[in-house]
């Protein structure tokens, strides 16, 4: 598991969570810890990266608290972080990767993007969330 002292960042507790994973019931589960956990009551649900990043794109800037799933169809979470780091977005984002993956090159890469707070291994469970938010509060 990769983390960064996210104690010494600036996270509103109102902030918006999306949840980016194309497995529907992840979708369903992940809601389910997030509310159990406190973190969000009502996150969005996104099938892949480029719904989401579109999603964003169209708002206002406004700070996130991104969930987000390394492979899925269409755009998966490494093109997803890339696109990011391209655009205005990249100070309105706060990532937590959720992945199946426990590959060390996988924790690295994603140690290379500024945004990325946390890498989880799914599955995840309601104290790795009570954690996460702990560190934010």
């Amino acid at each position: 598991m990769y983390q960064k002292n996210i104690e010494t960042l600036d996270i509103p507790s109102d902030i918006a969570t999306l949840i980016v994973d194309d497995d529907k019931i992840i979708q369903r589960m992940h809601t389910f810890l997030l509310n159990s956990a406190g973190l969000s009551s009502k996150p969005m649900l996104f099938d892949n990266g480029k719904d989401a990043l579109d999603f964003i794109s169209e708002q206002n800037p406004s700070r996130y608290l991104v969930f987000l799933d390394i492979n899925m169809p269409i755009m998966n979470g490494w093109e997803f972080l890339d696109s990011i780091n391209k655009s205005r977005l990249k100070d309105n984002l706060l990532i937590v990767i959720v992945s199946s993956s426990i590959s060390a090159a996988d924790f690295k890469k994603a140690e290379s993007y500024p945004q990325v707070i946390s890498f989880l291994t799914k599955p995840i469970n309601i104290d790795m969330l009570k954690s996460l938010k702990n560190a934010i509060s």
